[in-house]
């Protein structure tokens, strides 16, 4: 028996038979089977003309309403929706807790300004400032020099060390400095007895080196020192009384920008320092001849410095090199305080004197330096001005003798002076040999 049918209902009916065979018909075949006991044989021919194309129009529709009695067993299951899950509780957020109430940190205090320092002229006036202290400081170690006790007829020779470290403060727009000094000198003395009163004179020469720092420049000052001194004691009243002159040798370097780059122009020059200074001490518990003595009483201090440097001009900035005219400064301190001394034996029949001094201070004459600088330029004049030294301030000092024998002995001092813009530490030290 042959049946013809079209090729959809063929492919169902051997899906449905359990046919041996599964084929996929792609194309518009037509499909002959033939049914010969159980089974079944089927064969496609391409249908290229008109009429078997409407032939296979009615058998295919035949097959779709055959295909449509097919059992739903041979479409593929559906696939099973997984169940849902159940809607999670939202939960709310946390709130974040307020933050404990803290109390805004304090600013930071904003520091003053530093002064310009694009061509710190200052160098030179502050230089003259440090040499005129240079000569201060060798005649206060002559004023003090510890060599009092000597015996009339007999020669006294003393060596010192000194020293001192200033800071002067920047004043307005003003650019202060720092300066170191070092040094030493060596001296004589004789006394004699005058008048029926003990008086001691002698000189001393000595060497001191000082620094100077005004922002970026640097300098530095030589000195040759060379002094008199004299004392005379009648009765409980004191007087001392020292005259120093120091030759000075001036190196500068003063630091300027030029755009971003650093330029450093070099000085050098001469000057001088000429130093006077005087003492008054009246002891108000003197008493002659007495193995342990407290002293206690006024003190008057007067001291005068002038100072000086030539003219000179800097080198190594071609037309930006400066002229500096030749500078003389003047200075006076008048001081008033008291004075306590000690002499006593201490350390197994040791020998010891000591001292302690407090003075106010008022300064005079010029201080705040100046000087006139000018470069190779009309109308390019200009005046650098060193920070003003206090008009009045405080000097704290303290001494200690100890007599190592009769004729050898050794002594300390340190000096401290307080302004409002000064702070300057002095000390000294050194032995003394009695013939």
């Amino acid at each position: 028996m042959n049946v013809r049918i079209g090729p959809a209902l063929a492919v169902a009916l051997l899906a449905h038979a359990g046919a041996y065979a599964i084929i996929l018909v792609t194309t518009p075949d037509k499909a002959d089977i033939e049914i010969q006991g159980g089974s079944i044989s089927i064969s496609l021919t391409p249908t290229d003309s008109a009429d078997s194309q409407a032939a296979d129009a009615d058998g295919d529709e035949e097959a779709e309403a055959e295909a449509d009695a097919v059992p739903d067993a041979v479409s593929e299951p559906e696939e099973e929706e997984a169940p849902a899950e159940p809607d999670k509780p939202v939960l709310p957020e946390p709130e974040p807790e307020p933050a404990p109430d803290q109390e805004a940190p304090d600013p930071e205090p904003v520091p003053e300004p530093e002064p310009e320092l694009v061509s710190p002229k200052e160098i030179a006036p502050s230089s003259l400032q440090a040499a005129m202290g240079a000569g201060e400081l060798f005649t206060n170690a002559l004023i003090h020099r510890e060599a009092q006790d000597a015996m009339p007829g007999q020669w006294s020779f003393f060596s010192t060390g000194l020293g001192a470290q200033t800071r002067v403060g920047n004043d307005g727009d003003l650019s202060g400095w720092n300066g170191g000094t070092g040094g030493f000198l060596l001296g004589a003395q004789r006394s004699e007895t005058m008048g029926g009163h003990l008086v001691q004179f002698g000189l001393a020469a000595g060497h001191s080196i000082a620094d100077v720092d005004s922002g970026w420049s640097h300098a530095e000052i030589d000195s040759i020192h060379l002094g008199l001194f004299a004392n005379a004691e009648i009765d409980a009243l004191t007087l001392s009384a020292a005259l120093s002159h120091a030759w000075q040798d001036y190196e500068m370097e003063r630091v300027f920008l030029i755009g971003t780059d650093r330029t450093i122009v070099r000085s050098e020059t001469e000057g001088a320092t000429s130093a006077l200074q005087a003492e008054a001490f009246y002891d108000l518990l003197w008493t002659p001849e007495s193995e342990t003595t407290l002293g206690f009483g006024p003190l008057i201090t007067v001291d005068t410095t002038i100072g000086s440097f030539n003219r000179f001009k800097e080198s190594q900035a071609g037309i930006l090199n400066l002229t500096y005219s030749g500078e003389t400064a003047r200075q006076s301190v008048v001081g008033a305080g008291a004075l306590a001394t000690y002499t006593g034996t201490v350390w197994n029949s040791v020998r010891a004197e000591g001292g302690l001094r407090v003075t106010l201070e008022s300064v005079s004459g010029d201080r705040a330096i100046s000087t006139d600088a000018s470069l190779a330029v009309p109308g390019a004049v200009f005046t650098p001005t060193a920070a003003a030294l206090d008009a009045e301030r405080v000097n704290i000092g303290a001494d200690a003798k100890v007599h190592f024998t009769d004729n050898l002995f050794g002594y300390v001092r340190y000096d401290t002076t307080r302004g409002e813009n000064l702070i300057d530490h002095e000390g000294w030290a050194g032995l003394t040999l009695k013939f």
